[in-house]
């Protein structure tokens, strides 16, 4: 059979501290035996999250287990390769995440190609941005990040660790990491 692409609605909410974000558009790449390989899921409130190779499991989600087609006709939510990869290349996803006792979120935001991040951000459970911060000019990106007592430490492609206050987003100090 080879490789297929599907797209499809569900209304459905999450079920979990995310659940504002409500129903959600998926896009799945799948493999000979129907078994996801990539994923999409686009949010009516906004997030963006994909899974693949290299990312399969996350704090908000993770790619969906088991064939998609065995017992029932996906057929009519058939899409082209081109329209698939066109939705996984357009936007930034959550690189990564860590999940927070309110049900929110700590996420940097970048492309999945070059696995850079360009944005640290808060999330609340209801999926609204509560702050935001773009990696450092000089940096190129944000590389990874870090969860601790009241704040949040981001380390930049450049060398630098800065860390924000978990509460505001507000800059606490800045190290030469390198």
């Amino acid at each position: 059979m080879g490789t297929r692409w599907f797209r499809r609605r569900w209304d459905e909410r999450r079920g979990d501290a995310f659940d504002a974000w409500g129903g959600a558009i998926y896009y799945f790449e799948v493999d000979d035996d129907g078994v996801p390989t990539r994923q999409i899921e686009v949010y009516d409130a906004g997030p963006l999250l994909q899974y693949g190779p290299g990312c399969e499991e996350d704090a908000l989600g993770q790619l969906a287990q088991g064939p998609r087609d065995r017992d029932e006709d996906w057929s009519e939510w058939a899409i082209s390769r081109e329209e698939f990869q066109a939705e996984w290349d357009r936007g930034e996803s959550v690189l990564w995440s860590a999940g927070l006792p309110d049900g929110g979120a700590v996420v940097l935001v970048g492309r999945r190609q070059d696995g850079l991040a360009n944005e640290l951000a808060r999330i609340a459970a209801d999926g609204r941005r509560l702050w935001s911060v773009e990696s450092p000019a000089s940096s190129d990106g944000w590389l990874r990040a870090r969860v601790a007592d009241g704040y949040v430490q981001a380390w930049s492609w450049g060398g630098w660790r800065i860390d924000y206050e978990l509460s505001s987003g507000r800059e606490l100090g800045r190290t030469w990491a390198k």
